[in-house]
């Protein structure tokens, strides 16, 4: 673990969910002024952050998860992605962990089933 700014976290996913999501959809942003520093792993905090952003516009049905992966990936090649659905095992999710998504896993989960599955995979 080490020193991670929130601010900074926050701005970085905020950054690239502009790039990816359909531009009615309007992010907004209240931070703390200077530094607000923690412990812990700015690549799981910024997948939590995606992850929290991806389901809610998930309720606003312009872009699949499927397309947000490859929009992802297209901005950054290297992008660590797990996949969470309601649905089982299917074609489409097998297509994805084929073409670089790291893990699947079904909801409902608990968090310590999902923390155990980043920190294998991140």
């Amino acid at each position: 673990m080490v020193s991670v700014d929130l601010n900074r976290v926050i701005h970085d996913v905020v950054v690239m969910l502009e790039h990816i999501l359909d531009k009615r959809i309007v992010i907004e942003t209240v931070t703390q002024s200077g530094q607000c520093c923690t412990a812990g792993d700015p690549t799981q905090l910024q997948n939590c952050l995606l992850n929290l952003a991806i389901n809610a516009k998930d309720a606003m049905p312009q872009m699949s998860g499927k397309e947000v992966f490859y929009a992802l990936r297209n901005l950054d090649p290297e992008v660590k992605v797990i996949i969470a659905s309601g649905y089982g095992m299917d074609k489409d999710i097998q297509n994805l962990l084929d073409n670089g998504v790291l893990e699947f896993v079904q909801k409902p989960f608990t968090l310590e089933k999902l923390s155990d599955i980043m920190h294998k995979n991140m």
